[in-house]
């Protein structure tokens, strides 16, 4: 019964009825007529065969049946594929997706998830896919996303699909046109961020105001590494100053974990202490660079040893839940793996044979996904 209410307003308004004149058919008042398509009420399930007669419909039609049985099927399909997702087998999403699309061909939440796992694919069945892959795998999320917003109307689903859509045009060289799709969304004092803890009450809001502070460090993170510049290209920056922007975001996450619960966000705190190391290493600061990658080595293995579930301790997110099934990640190495292909790299040859150094090696071989 719960897409009765919706079917029947579009079956009242396409016959050209106002909610009095089906009342008068009906034989009820108006006001039942209300309740019934806003969801409130529903009609007692003898008068169900009039209305479908009526109507000209199936009771399966009228209940919207076909529709249970797809958010049913596609509950399931979508259990898979974030279970796929926080392991990083992205590959093995595209394929359910595209069986599933086989299926359900207008569903939209299946098509933009085809869409968002075409272009964030990086490797198939353990190999690294090919540029030409890669720029074929993003025409096609292109084309997907395109005909996505040709038809949704769902608010949230449509800024989401214009999101992910301008990261494919850039990805494609289309800059201009990625440019003029994202200054088309709204910035963040216009979105339900900023918005609805003035609605929402008691743990409701609670929880919220927690989201916010984690998806705000997140935001700070996103900006703080490309505004402290890696690539050099800003002249006006040192090295020491790049460092210190770092440090000020590195800080800002440990006054937020206080209690070092990080759970996902360890590997925003590895990869900002590999910066850091990389960086030390360019102006001789080889101490500093052996501290910061013994810090970057121990977020790594925090992160490659994450709980299923937990809890979090610290003050302004205490009590806020942390579940593994919904991070994402488009790799299926490890960040240990990581870690240790990055330290391969010549800068680090000044202290290849420091205790510190190759310590810091043998921790994360521990958690590398070829030793496993």
């Amino acid at each position: 019964m719960i897409l009765f209410g919706e079917n029947l307003k579009k079956l009242r308004k396409g016959n050209d009825l106002t909610q009095e004149q089906l009342a008068d058919i009906l034989g009820v008042s108006p006001q039942a007529v209300s309740r019934w398509e806003i969801g409130t009420t529903y009609p007692d399930i003898t008068m169900l065969p009039t209305i479908a007669n009526y109507f000209d419909v199936t009771l399966d039609d009228l209940i919207g049946m076909d529709k249970i049985k797809e958010e049913s099927s596609t509950e399931k399909i979508f259990d898979e594929y974030r279970v796929n997702f926080s392991k990083g087998r992205v590959d093995k999403n595209i394929e359910l997706l595209r069986e599933a699309l086989k299926r359900y061909p207008k569903n939209e939440q299946l098509l933009f998830c085809y869409a968002a796992s075409l272009s964030s694919c990086m490797e198939k069945d353990g190999r690294k896919l090919t540029e030409d892959e890669i720029k074929q795998n993003t025409l096609e999320a292109i084309k997907v996303d395109e005909r996505l917003l040709e038809s949704c109307t769902d608010l949230s689903l449509r800024i989401s699909t214009i999101k992910e859509l301008s990261f494919h045009y850039n990805k494609i060289g289309e800059t201009e046109k990625a440019i003029e799709l994202a200054e088309s969304l709204p910035g963040i004092w216009q979105t339900g961020t900023t918005i609805l803890d003035n609605f929402y009450t008691g743990e409701k809001r609670v929880r919220f105001l927690q989201d916010t502070i984690l998806n705000l460090a997140d935001a700070m993170y996103h900006a703080v590494i490309p505004l402290s510049d890696l690539n050099y290209e800003n002249d006006e920056l040192t090295t020491e100053e790049r460092i210190e922007m770092i440090g000020k975001c590195i800080r800002i996450f440990e006054t937020i974990f206080e209690n070092g619960d990080y759970y996902f966000y360890s590997v925003r705190m590895s990869d900002m202490y590999r910066y850091t190391a990389a960086m030390d290493m360019l102006i001789g600061r080889h101490e500093e660079a052996l501290s910061h990658l013994e810090a970057a080595a121990k977020y790594a293995v925090m992160n490659d040893t994450l709980p299923e579930k937990g809890t979090y301790t610290s003050l302004l997110i205490n009590g806020l839940e942390f579940d593994l099934g919904n991070t994402a990640k488009n790799f299926t190495f490890t960040k240990c793996d990581e870690l240790h292909d990055k330290l391969l790299w010549d800068r680090y040859d000044a202290i290849r044979t420091h205790k510190r150094f190759t310590d810091i090696l043998e921790q994360i071989s521990r958690y590398r996904t070829s030793e496993r």
